[in-house]
């Protein structure tokens, strides 16, 4: 299995195919929360509902993080 870090899932989530897409958005959960939020937001903008769903799904896990915002901003604003 390749190793999983934080450029890797983040080319995954930039990728044209959607299957890549879902695999990165899984892979966030075996980084480090910090890390994993900040791509979450990445893909909650995601063009492909599943994608996004999959992300939103993640937030309850590591929306903890305090980051400077919350996930209800991420949310409502992609911001």
């Amino acid at each position: 299995m390749p190793h999983i870090s934080y450029e890797t899932v983040k080319e995954l989530l930039s990728s044209e195919n959607l299957g890549d897409r879902l695999r990165g958005v899984n892979q966030i959960r075996e980084l480090e929360p910090a890390q994993g939020l900040e791509l979450l937001q990445i893909a909650i903008k995601d063009q492909n509902s599943r994608v996004r769903y999959c992300a939103v799904s993640q937030l309850d896990t590591l929306g903890a993080q305090d980051l400077g915002f919350s996930s209800v901003d991420v949310i409502v604003t992609g911001k």
